[in-house]
């Protein structure tokens, strides 16, 4: 049986994030894609194109 977090997606901060004065991430940071978006890390559409599967060749 598969853990549930091996099937949902994570985001990784490539770099230190503040706003206003607050971290809202540290360089490295793996998170759900859900928390990411909720600390505005990622957007909606920014999901949504990864979703997409590229036209396949042949």
């Amino acid at each position: 049986m598969l853990c549930w977090c091996r099937r949902m997606k994570t985001y990784t901060s490539e770099k230190r994030v503040e706003r206003n004065g607050r971290l809202v991430a540290y360089a490295g940071e793996t998170m759900l894609e859900d928390e990411a978006k909720r600390r505005g890390l990622i957007s909606e559409k920014a999901t949504d194109k990864s979703q997409k599967k590229a036209p396949s060749k042949g």
